[in-house]
């Protein structure tokens, strides 16, 4: 483990005693405003979550889904209508946001212009009233966590956009908090800068083993950075699961269609056996594992077949499988590793991702007929409503 602070060593060795990480827990928090015609809405709706110490926990969900609403009510910037929130077991509701040991680091990154990288680093331990040397340790300690020694002196606007959130993520943790949240806090930076910015973030949560609240928009980034993510809907939690099976094994149709990219057929149940499922497609039988049903299901129900393109192969030409589908190439977009194919099956358009080394991908044109086979064991089936 790591020696954060009050060491003399030039690098850190060992965790210290005093940072104290904690669990945090939520019970039917609600949280709800009027909106301008004076109709009730829900922002947070009932909703309960535990954290575990040490754990990283990510909220996703479309845009007014709740997801900041919760880290506000945690941060203590908004007061629940009802319900409680516990943070290493005991209950914060009546203590205000700068007693909670809890920062946000926000999109925005909030630095102050006129201080500089050192100062803005030092802010919250100056207002604590922490002793000039301990403040002047602690600050080097956080400077080479985020690699910005050397930096000290200069001013945010004097740094890239990528450095003023290292900036950000050290302001935050030299305070040594319990628990620390982010709100959005990559979606200002560009791609490659988000990209380095998420391993330093991931990289210092599994340093210092600190529980982790984070909220984004980008699938990606939540289901790579992530021990467990929560899938919100309308103030409500869809799904919890670790980041394999909210991907693999969504449990609603919400769930699968903001998760990745998952095509959808319709198909019919033609009949329920022991450990499988044929499902009629189009004039073909797909015989699907029991286990890939979500909910009861009936001989003759219309059900949704949630398919990840990656599950989805072409064939080559004279290659046969049982599964295999006949489509039509419509589109294709060369992104580098992958290829991907917009073909049109059933009346619909579906997408198809085969990485770049299969070399017979190339001479798919537009408008060609092909032939598709997909993995049963990457499908999931929903019951239509």
């Amino acid at each position: 483990m790591i020696k954060l602070f009050r060491n003399p060593s030039p690098m850190p060795t060992q965790k210290s005693d005093d940072w104290e990480v904690a669990d945090l827990d939520l019970k039917n928090v609600v949280k709800t405003y009027h909106d301008r015609r004076g109709n009730l809405i829900h922002a947070v709706n009932n909703f309960s979550l535990k954290i575990g110490k040490g754990e990283f926990t990510t909220l996703v969900g479309p845009s007014g889904c709740g997801k900041t609403t919760v880290l506000r009510v945690i941060a203590g910037f908004e007061i629940p209508d009802s319900g409680e929130v516990l943070m290493g077991g005991k209950s914060i509701n009546s203590i205000p946001a700068f007693n909670r040991n809890m920062p946000m680091v926000f999109q925005s990154y909030a630095l102050f212009p006129h201080l500089s990288i050192y100062d803005n680093i030092a802010y919250g331990l100056k207002i604590r009233k922490v002793p000039g040397n301990i403040i002047k340790n602690d600050v080097e300690m956080m400077l080479q966590l985020v690699n910005l020694v050397g930096m000290e002196n200069r001013y945010p606007k004097e740094i890239s956009g990528g450095q003023q959130q290292r900036v950000a993520l050290a302001r935050a943790l030299v305070i040594k908090p319990k628990i620390i949240l982010f709100d959005e806090p990559l979606s200002n930076l560009d791609v490659k800068l988000r990209l380095q910015t998420r391993m330093e973030i991931k990289r210092l949560q599994n340093l210092l083993g600190i529980t982790t609240l984070y909220v984004t928009h980008d699938q990606e980034e939540a289901l790579s950075m992530s021990d467990s993510i929560v899938v919100m809907k309308k103030g409500k939690i869809e799904q919890i699961g670790s980041p394999e099976t909210i991907y693999h094994h969504p449990k609603s149709v919400f769930v699968a269609d903001f998760i990745g990219n998952t095509n959808f057929v319709e198909g019919t149940i033609e009949s329920l056996l022991d450990n499988h499922i044929n499902i009629q497609v189009k004039d073909k039988i797909l015989k699907i594992p029991k286990q890939q049903a979500t909910g009861d299901i009936n001989q003759g129900d219309t059900v949704l077949l949630g398919i990840k393109p990656e599950a989805i192969s072409i064939l080559k030409p004279g290659e046969r499988n049982p599964n295999n589908f006949s489509g039509t190439v419509r589109h294709t977009y060369f992104r580098g590793t992958i290829t991907e194919f917009e073909v049109e099956f059933n009346n619909t358009l579906i997408n198809v991702i085969l990485p770049k080394d299969v070399d017979f991908q190339q001479s798919f044109a537009r408008n060609e007929r092909i032939c598709l086979s997909v993995n049963p064991r990457a499908i999931n089936i929903f019951k239509k409503h």
